[in-house]
């Protein structure tokens, strides 16, 4: 019989068939998911979803990158977790405009993906493409 363990490394011996977390591991992982999807606009009451609102939000903005990335066969291999490790401090940058912040492929090749993607000025962008 093996025993669980937590991905901290913890026993979870004796706990139910079901649990992955450790009580730490858990606290954390909920105050996390509290953070990333307290943005979303949700109506806790009837379940219904702001679409103005959720579009803002940081799990909207990564599926509309995914997406985007598919429509132009770019493979998109990072999770959201990572996607939002390096956007968090720079969020409220994010855009198009030439002071605002985008994600850059090292040398505009292979998949978005960590150790070939960096945040980035659309100008700096251009210019390494043109070098």
């Amino acid at each position: 019989m093996t025993i669980k363990t937590c991905k901290c490394g913890a026993s979870l011996e004796g706990r139910h068939h079901a649990t992955v977390y450790c009580e730490p591991c858990r606290a954390a992982t909920r105050k996390a998911k509290v953070r990333i999807y307290s943005q979303t606009a949700r109506d806790s009451i009837h379940g219904k979803v702001d679409a103005k609102a959720y579009a803002k939000t940081p799990r909207a903005k990564y599926c509309k990158q995914k997406n985007h990335a598919k429509t132009r066969g770019i493979p998109f291999n990072l999770t959201f977790e990572e996607w939002w490790e390096m956007w968090e401090p720079h969020f409220r940058n994010r855009g198009k405009n030439v002071t605002n912040l985008m994600m850059c492929r090292t040398g505009d090749t292979g998949a978005y993906e960590v150790g070939n993607v960096r945040l980035d000025t659309p100008l700096s962008n251009q210019r390494e493409r043109h070098l």
